[in-house]
């Protein structure tokens, strides 16, 4: 079978692999979908602090058991794949928090992920898999992880509707427009350096403004936008560099979604404005089992508008150009579905 790897930086490969044997009361899952992530872009370029080399990489996406050694699994069922690998005993597990668990594995990262034809869950990776109801897997379920993360940081913080800034228009960002759109939020406005991103694949529900973070500012004034926002989330390194509490309501939130990149600090906070304001600053990283099954859940049933994204199509041997084109901003979303 056919498997792509990543040997280094910007080194990637789509190479010939025996076909895994499936794992004492394992299973074996056919891979049928599985999307091309803007971390999987980075850390070919850059690497990443949890990833390890050679890896296989990939951890959005979804596919159908072939072979099943576990009763909780018989061939021909569908699952979607949470990128995380948990105990479910550790103090975090126990209280639902399974991105922090102590023993956190990553599908694609420290653990090889599921860009290859089959992949192999052995009986302690078998809670990662989640049945699809609907008995068959389309190319939009794969978005489940990338949406699901976006439940996970809407749910640390108190806000739940009212006026929200996305700062970067990327598929993340547009994924969370179109969240905060299907929770009731009644204005939203998206933000980005790059003309082109807002103007294809972002959910009609959003206002759009070209500005950086060192533009927001000044463009948000001029645009009129000078009404507080009650949540503001970034969705690109540096979304937060810039004295986004001057335009947040009382009892407003900012999320920390997205990290810098290199050595790049934000500017100092302004503690006083978050003290008197009541504002509410939250990290985000990743997304817990129940989120995941949420997302899947709002895939299936239609609760999310997704279909603005229009995934482009491409075989496991495209993957390179696939993440070029995803790197160049040509399209936001890519996903693997021929094997």
């Amino acid at each position: 079978m056919k498997a792509a790897l990543i040997t280094g930086i910007n080194k990637l490969e789509i190479t010939d692999v025996p076909v895994p044997v499936i794992p004492e009361k394992g299973v074996l899952v056919k891979m049928q979908s599985a999307a091309v992530c803007g971390t999987d872009v980075k850390m070919l370029a850059n690497g990443h602090r949890d990833l390890s080399l050679p890896r296989v990489p990939g951890h959005e996406g979804c596919g159908v058991v072939v072979e099943s050694l576990n009763d909780a699994f018989k061939p021909g069922d569908a699952v979607a794949v949470y990128p995380g690998i948990f105990c479910g005993k550790c103090e975090n597990c126990l209280k639902g928090h399974t991105a922090r668990c102590e023993s956190i594995g990553i599908y694609g990262f420290n653990k090889d992920g599921i860009f290859r034809e089959f992949v192999p869950f052995t009986e302690s990776e078998i809670p990662s898999l989640v049945p699809v109801s609907s008995g068959s897997v389309s190319n939009e379920l794969s978005l489940s992880e990338p949406l699901a993360c976006c439940i996970s940081g809407y749910r640390k913080v108190p806000v739940k509707n009212g006026a929200a800034l996305i700062v970067g228009a990327g598929s993340a960002g547009s994924i969370f427009a179109a969240l905060l759109a299907a929770e009731g939020f009644k204005k939203i406005v998206i933000a980005d350096r790059d003309a082109k991103r807002l103007k294809t694949q972002v959910p009609v529900c959003g206002e759009v403004i070209e500005a950086d973070a060192v533009s927001l500012e000044n463009v948000l004034t001029q645009n009129g936008c000078e009404c507080p926002f009650d949540l503001i989330v970034p969705c690109c390194p540096e979304g937060l560099n810039w004295p986004f509490w001057n335009f947040m309501n009382k009892g407003g939130a900012a999320i920390l979604f997205s990290g810098n990149t290199g050595n790049i600090t934000n500017r100092a906070i302004d503690a006083n404005e978050v003290h008197y304001r009541e504002l509410v600053l939250a990290g985000s990283y990743g997304c817990n089992m129940d989120d995941f099954k949420d997302a899947v859940e709002m895939i299936e049933q239609g609760k999310i508008d997704l279909s603005f994204l229009a995934p482009q199509a491409a075989s496991l041997d495209e993957l390179p150009a696939a993440i070029e084109k995803v790197k160049n901003g040509i399209v936001k979303k890519v996903v693997i579905d021929r094997f």
